[in-house]
């Protein structure tokens, strides 16, 4: 929440050495608080995540905060 998510987000796409221990943090906020989910929106982070996808190593985190978010997200609305 200070700032976080646009920083590991820069650090993911920008492919820095840091990914590998940025990219886990940035999926676990999908299953984080709803405060935490509506950050990723407002930062567009969904197209990160669909970035993410083409990396064969991490297409399965990618895939599991996704159906996290939007599990979460449905679940809401019902």
């Amino acid at each position: 929440m200070a700032g976080m998510v646009p920083i590991l987000q820069q650090i993911v796409i920008a492919e820095r050495p840091l990914k590998e221990f940025a990219l886990p943090i940035l999926c676990d906020f999908a299953h984080a608080g709803k405060s935490c989910r509506r950050l990723l929106w407002m930062h567009e982070c969904l197209s990160t995540y669909l970035t993410i996808l083409g990396d064969q190593y991490w297409q399965v985190n990618a895939l599991d905060a996704i159906l996290a978010w939007f599990s979460r997200l449905l679940h809401r609305l019902n």
